[in-house]
């Protein structure tokens, strides 16, 4: 067996992480191949037709003897990567060449079940059209390219097919609908737009090397720059003057209300896509818990728009009785800020990311006794990197999974650590924010209020 075929057979084992149950009852009937399944499931009408119409050969080939993992994307999955490309069913089915090239780019050659897994890797596979797919493992679930495989284990008598949320569409065939597109060229560059944490000449640097590393594995040319700050960058994805925005959680909850930002990968520490937020003071301030903070305490934060170090707090205080509107609010510049403004007496109280202390132990190295935490927040999503919604669907297709490629890498681990403190990044999509958004419905809070 193939390398990559046995690779394949590694990633897709869904039981270990827990994701997919690995015995999700079959369709299949004894004897029945991979389009007799297709054909007798509804949800897999519009692969069906697509079939279909297409090179009789394909559906010659899923029908006869041999072993074939088929990624089977549903109706759903038809109709909403066709709208987002804003492509008509209708020309796609009227294209056979187009259609068979789409469809062969779902067909593995070997039958491959989760079962068989051993252990999950990253890996890139060759398909039937000829190009590859990129297969992750990852907490959330695994993903075939920016496609999540929703169902497992489908058995046919001829292969096996395993369900995505998503039609996965050949680069190559990315490529062409972006040909009359000036984006992206040294004319006119993709804008790479990042927050300066702490050291603006220290993320403008990182940035810079991984805006070179996305050009070289997307073939758009992408540029760097560090925006003053969130609303900043907000202002400059809706205004159509940057492409991707590191954006914070909040940042981007506010951008995509507004209709000007879509997320495309949401960033890993410490294993996980969620973090939290703390409230700090000093151990001799004398504030012991929120209720001892009043309109008279100093109270540092990152940013007006910092998501763990204000928006969350903020929202605490209020709930513990604090007049949040009149606090004696000073703008430290970045969590280290914080940190460093209530260790030296500068502020009283303040909040940042949990835990932020650790960055300032080398210059500070009884931070954690001289500084203490008084309040943790609720897991609130990670930051992203976020496309303004005028970036070409075909473009972020391909620009996301350029920026994962360099993730996966472990060669770059340290330049994402260096830019923000990523140990990597991950596929994500609006819906994964709507946990945070009920927190905010259910205290009571209009976001654009909070700008």
């Amino acid at each position: 067996m193939r390398k990559t075929t046995v690779m394949l057979i590694a990633l897709l084992a869904l039981v270990l992480g827990g994701v997919v149950a690995p015995n999700t009852p079959s369709f299949a009937q004894d004897g029945e191949t991979i389009v007799d399944i297709a054909a007798a499931n509804p949800d897999f009408a519009t692969l069906v037709a697509a079939i279909s119409a297409a090179d009789p050969a394909i559906a010659e080939t899923l029908s006869g003897e041999g072993e074939y993992t088929v990624f089977a994307p549903t109706n759903e999955a038809f109709t909403t990567t066709l709208e987002n490309l804003g492509i008509a069913a209708t020309d796609v089915l009227a294209d056979q060449e187009l259609l068979s090239t789409i469809l062969l780019y779902h067909v593995v050659e070997g039958e491959f079940f989760a079962e068989d897994v051993v252990e999950l890797e990253t890996a890139k596979v060759p398909t039937l059209e000829g190009e590859e797919v990129s297969i992750r493992a990852r907490s959330g679930g695994v993903q075939v390219n920016q496609a999540n495989v929703v169902e497992t284990d489908i058995d046919a008598s001829n292969g096996v097919i395993h369900v995505i949320d998503r039609v996965l569409v050949p680069p190559s065939v990315l490529r062409s609908l972006l040909a009359d597109v000036e984006l992206g060229t040294e004319d006119d560059p993709i804008t790479l737009l990042f927050i300066p944490s702490e050291n603006a000449q220290e993320v403008q640097a990182g940035a810079d090397e991984l805006a070179a590393l996305i050009s070289e594995e997307s073939g758009f040319e992408v540029e760097a720059s560090v925006a003053t700050d969130y609303a900043a960058a907000i202002e400059a994805l809706c205004g159509e003057e940057a492409e991707i925005g590191a954006l914070n959680t909040f940042g981007y909850i506010l951008a995509s209300q507004r209709g000007c930002a879509d997320v495309g990968v949401v960033s890993v520490r410490f294993g996980s896509t969620t973090y939290a937020g703390q409230i700090i003071t000093r151990a001799d301030s004398g504030i012991t818990s929120l209720e001892d903070i009043t309109t008279d305490t100093v109270f540092c934060r990152p940013d007006p728009l910092s998501t763990s170090g204000w928006i969350v707090p903020s929202i605490a205080m209020r709930a513990a009785g604090i007049d949040v509107d009149n606090l004696n609010v000073v703008d430290a510049g970045g969590h280290d800020g914080v940190v460093a403004a209530v260790y030296n007496g500068e502020c009283e109280a303040g909040a940042t990311f949990v835990d932020a202390r650790g960055n300032v132990e080398e210059e500070y190295p009884d931070v954690r006794e001289v500084v203490v935490i008084i309040g943790t927040s609720a897991p609130i999503p990670n930051d992203t990197l976020s496309y303004g919604t005028h970036v070409p669907y075909a473009m972020r297709l391909l620009l996301t999974e350029a920026i994962l490629t360099i993730a996966d890498n472990p060669e770059y681990a340290e330049l994402l650590d260096a830019v923000y403190n990523w140990g990597g990044l991950q596929l994500a999509r609006d819906a994964f924010f709507d946990g945070f958004r009920e927190q905010l419905d259910a205290a009571g809070i209009d976001i654009e209020s909070l700008q």
